[in-house]
């Protein structure tokens, strides 16, 4: 059997193709991981729900390492507002979690101590989910909102935080070992 190679053209085409995969693929991953466990935060007199979304984003930080997959995260996350009782969130997911991913990136990337590159992006992150949210709920329900949120968010976040401390040496690990991730 003979395979043409059609050069350059042929190429660019696989490449382009192969980019989309991926963007699709993290688009369904972290909607669908997102939406896997969903406990609301109304028990806590906070609108939302808590969900392991931001540790599909910030894995996806590890795994990918390119800043171009921002925003397809911050789609998978506002995807996944659409199809629970949370659309209203969906567009401030958006920004959040793109901004998330954006956040942890360039954390691990300006860091150069082994240590500090396994927490502090993560720490950091998880901050953010916190402030962020709670701006969020000032914005959707008035500034009583806030103190309540920042405290269910910051449980959201951090324990997000903690998930990806543990996890990700594992992730490096196994990102290390396949070698179709470039």
């Amino acid at each position: 059997m003979v395979i043409k190679n059609y050069g350059k053209e042929n190429d660019l085409m696989m490449k382009t193709t192969r980019q989309l995969l991926l963007h699709s693929l993290v688009i369904a991953l972290v909607c669908v991981v997102t939406i896997s466990l969903v406990v609301s935060l109304a028990p806590l007199g906070v609108n939302g729900f808590f969900n392991l979304g931001d540790v599909a984003v910030m894995s996806f930080v590890i795994v990918l390492n390119k800043p171009e997959f921002a925003l397809t995260s911050g789609l998978g996350s506002a995807m996944a507002d659409l199809l629970t009782p949370y659309q209203i969130y969906a567009p401030y997911t958006l920004v959040i979690k793109t901004l998330l991913y954006l956040i942890v990136y360039l954390t691990l990337k300006f860091l150069k101590r082994p240590s500090l590159r396994r927490t502090l992006p993560f720490i950091v992150g998880g901050l953010w989910i916190a402030i962020a949210y709670a701006f969020t709920e000032v914005v959707l329900y008035g500034s009583s909102a806030f103190i309540p949120s920042l405290g269910a968010n910051a449980i959201q976040g951090f324990s997000a935080a903690i998930v990806l401390i543990l996890i990700s040496p594992a992730i490096e690990t196994l990102k290390s070992r396949l070698h179709f991730i470039h």
